[in-house]
Formats: structure tokens, sequence, C-alpha cells
């Protein structure tokens, strides 16, 4: 048996060790109230996104909110952006995919690039925001081959590459992401109905900075790095089910009418740098995410030209940090550099 005064002091370390656990809890969501404008504990189930069958979540339709200056809204279709306008004959009408690259997190609708490439294009054209945050190839798969023959495309573009960089380096990746970005969409899109999981902050740190507790979250992290993680080697396991994804997708736009427009996402440079990883990009050192980034549009660029698909390279744009918001997610103004570069290509597609 312990000795009174003993058990005084191990009552006042246990105190001590609560209170500090509590104080960083309350830290983070602190942090997390000042990012998203929410407290992470109280968060509303499934806002902004609903669970789907195949696609993990899809955005919730009728969505709207406001915060922090920044209006986010999402149609009676479940896209960003404005009603669709009804079809007219003449008028164009262009589905962009994407991840949140594409659905444009932090800009109000009014100036996600979509929006705005369709104010460049003019009155022949309608674009039709489809992005969805952290949406890869293999959603896209799923999206062009069910999900957009119902809103008619004449093009479908898609900007893409770095969720695809997300699996590279994951040990024995399944060809169908179903390992690993799969499973952590759950927690990207749908983490606020995940339990304790969603609402404490700690705990999602706590497992972010780990990324390899299978104890803990088995069905949110559910991966293992592979031989070539955090070096500058090529994983050529997840580079080739990038291309097969993109083969199926210009196939299946073909299937339905469209034309299928291949665009490599541009990356905020001077952010990456040094050999920690991100949690998006696990097993990728932070310095070589741009080199592996211009590995996915040569592959892009090649699938595109063996296809006999359009493929638009704006790497040489020369996007800078003043653009972005953090390594590769665009601000107002970089937005505005990207629709203003693409309207021209997609003016004279056929």
């Amino acid at each position: 048996m312990f000795s009174a005064p003993r058990m005084r002091w191990v009552g006042r370390i246990s105190l001590l060790v609560i209170f500090s656990i509590l104080l960083v809890e309350a830290t983070l969501q602190m942090r997390h109230r000042w990012q998203t404008g929410s407290w992470a504990i109280t968060r509303e189930k499934f806002e902004p996104f609903l669970p789907h069958p195949y696609l993990v979540a899809v955005p919730r339709p009728g969505f709207t909110s406001t915060r922090s200056g920044v209006t986010i809204s999402h149609n009676s279709d479940g896209l960003r952006g404005p009603a669709l306008r009804p079809r007219r004959e003449g008028v164009r009408r262009i589905v962009v995919a994407g991840g949140s690259s594409t659905y444009c997190v932090g800009v109000s609708d009014s100036r996600t690039w979509p929006e705005r490439l369709g104010a460049h294009l003019g009155e022949g054209f309608e674009v039709v925001n489809a992005g969805v945050p952290g949406y890869s190839t293999a959603e896209h798969v799923v999206q062009t081959a069910l999900c957009f023959s119902k809103f008619e495309p004449a093009i479908c573009v898609f900007y893409v590459g770095w969720n695809d960089m997300r699996s590279a380096h994951v040990a024995n990746l399944k060809i169908d992401y179903s390992d690993f970005h799969g499973p952590s969409q759950w927690n990207n899109l749908l983490g606020a109905d995940r339990g304790v999981y969603g609402r404490v902050m700690l705990l999602r740190f706590f497992a972010w900075k780990t990324r390899d507790a299978h104890w803990l979250l088995p069905d949110v992290i559910g991966s293992t790095p592979g031989p070539g993680a955090l070096t500058d080697r090529v994983d050529p396991v997840a580079l080739d089910i990038f291309r097969r994804n993109l083969k199926l997708i210009g196939s299946a736009c073909r299937t339905i009418g469209a034309v299928p427009v291949f665009v490599p996402q541009v990356m905020n440079a001077s952010a990456l740098g040094g050999d920690t990883s991100d949690v998006w990009t696990p097993y990728v050192r932070d310095r070589d995410v741009p080199a592996l980034s211009a590995v996915y549009a040569h592959a892009l660029i090649d699938v595109a030209r063996e296809g006999g698909y359009a493929a638009i390279d704006l790497r040489s744009e020369r996007f800078g940090s003043d653009d972005f918001r953090d390594r590769g997610h665009l601000n107002e103004q970089g937005c505005e550099r990207l629709a203003t570069a693409l309207a021209p290509h997609l003016a004279n597609q056929r």
C-alpha cells in the first residue's frame, strides 16, 4: 500500500497531467476555431459534406457559410457556386474537376478560379465547379463515369496531381487507393462525425504526428511507409495508378460526349523545403514535392498525347508565392491568374 504522502504526491502529479492535457486541448480547439470559425468539439455533423457510397463524401446541396469574410456555397446540385442556368443553344458547358485547389478553399464563391474562368470565357460558355476537397483521379473516374453526364458537358477539365502524389510510397499500395487515401477522406470530409476522433483535437494532432498509429486509428491512418519513403525516389506503382486513372477518365469523357482536358497542378515551390513531410503527403519530403509534381505533370502530358487528349501546362506562367495561400491552394490573385491563363486554351477546344 502507498503511504499517505505518496498518495498525495501521485494525486498532485495526476492533477497536473490532467490540467496540462486540458490546457493543450483548449489551445488546439482555439486554434481550430481561429482557422475555421467553429469549435471542433461542437461542429455540426456532416457539414458541409454528406456521406456517399462510392465517393466517401460529396458537397451538401444548398449549403452556405460565411466565415472570416469568405463565402462558400453549394447549389442544389451539390456543386460549388451558383445554380446552373437552363441549357441554352450555343452555350458550351465546361465541368471542372479537381480537389480542394479546384473547389478553392479559403476563397469566396465569386473569386474561385472556375468562376473567374467563366467570366473570362464569356456568354458562350458556362463553367461548372465540380471540385471537392481531397478528390484524386480515383474519385474523378467515378465522377466522370457516373455523374458528369447529368450536366451534359462539352468539355471536362481535370486539374490534378497533388492528391494523387499523397499516395506515393505507401507500402503495398492498393490500385484503388482504398488502403490510405480513401479511408483518410472520411476524416478529411466527414471528420466532424467520427465520434471522439472528430472532436478531440489532441487525439487528431497525435494521429497526424505519428501517422503510423494503427493501434489508435487503423481506419483513418491505415498505411505504412514503403522502402522509398522520405527519399527523392519516384514510386512507380503510385505513378502507374495515376496514369491508368487518367486513361480511364479520358475514355469516360469520350463515352459521355465530352472533350477531356488535363491540367497539371501548380505548386508553391517557395513554401516547400526541408526534410520534413506534411500530413497530406506523409511519405514525401517537402523538398521533394516540386520534383515529384513535375514527374506527375509529365506523366499527365504523356497520357494526354497518347490518347489524343488536350493537356494545358501552365507551370511556365511563373506563379509566385503571393499567388498562394499555402503549398498549393491559390488565393484570389492566384485564382485570377490561373483563370486568365487557362481561358484562351479552352475557348478554342473542340
